[in-house]
């Protein structure tokens, strides 16, 4: 008897825990090209899956001055290969009032082998009309937190020119992460810096995975339309962080002292005279 509860323990001893097994990833490695013509607004997309699953339902989105369109789905996309999409974006659709600077938004979205679904975004800058040197009288800095059920993302927007500075703010981010308020329009004096606070909420991200987050500052000046696009990465804590390891060590310590326990019972019993 003493032998089999032993086997038992073993058993137990050799089952993983959550976020110690070898976990399968896809992380997906963008590469965004533009050409800009009178007509047209043509972007090339290249992604690559540099992890080691294979990507299914591969479907990206694209915005750009108000014209959002989604791409052709691919029902595959292999560890160690990647995919190529392009798109053109004819320049009278498109709903922009001056020429400058605007932002291209990318959203991919795509599943695992359990077809669990996930995303990633990605904002570039696409100069749109006559290029003209354009004056950035902007500066900022997006700092965010740990995520784990939710987290707090803090943006620093600073005025470095003469005027005041009329802007809009537009934040970007995966389906999994939720930064939560609207977009807001900055109103800032020259030469002055203000701080905005937001919440992101965990929506279906994974323990221990990594996110990027946008803020796009869109503003005009001396005629004409510029961005400014911050980047932030959100790591989102692992299974073993916090509260959660120390539920794990206690769930430990228990199965061993009541392993303990067993044996010291049985022993008794098997001791005892018939």
């Amino acid at each position: 008897m003493i032998r089999r509860w032993g086997w038992f323990f073993l058993l137990v001893c050799l089952v993983p825990f959550p976020g110690h097994a070898l976990a399968s990833q896809i992380v997906f490695v963008v590469k965004t090209s533009v050409t800009v013509t009178e007509q047209s607004v043509d972007v090339r997309l290249e992604i690559d899956n540099r992890g080691n699953e294979d990507a299914l339902v591969v479907t990206p989105f694209l915005t750009l001055a108000g014209l959002k369109t989604g791409l052709e789905t691919v029902p595959h996309v292999a560890f160690d290969g990647g995919r190529i999409w392009v798109h053109c974006f004819p320049v009278d659709e498109l709903e922009f009032s001056a020429a400058g600077e605007y932002p291209l938004v990318l959203q991919l979205r795509f599943h695992d082998a359990y077809m669990y679904p996930y995303s990633l975004v990605n904002v570039t800058g696409v100069r749109i009309g006559e290029r003209i040197p354009l004056e950035v009288p902007v500066a900022g800095e997006l700092v965010a937190e740990q995520v784990a059920a939710e987290g707090t993302l803090d943006l620093r927007v600073r005025n470095t020119g003469n005027a005041p500075l009329e802007a809009r703010l537009t934040m970007v981010s995966p389906t999994e992460l939720v930064v939560v308020g609207d977009d807001d329009k900055l109103d800032i004096p020259a030469g002055e810096e203000q701080q905005f606070g937001s919440t992101i909420k965990n929506k279906g991200a994974l323990p221990g995975s990594t996110h990027s987050v946008y803020a796009i500052i869109e503003y005009s000046v001396n005629g004409q339309h510029g961005v400014l696009i911050l980047e932030e990465s959100v790591a989102v804590a692992s299974y073993m962080s916090n509260t959660k390891s120390r539920m794990i060590i206690a769930g430990t310590g228990l199965i061993v002292l009541l392993f303990f326990l067993v044996l010291f019972i049985e022993f008794r019993t098997e001791a005892s005279p018939a």
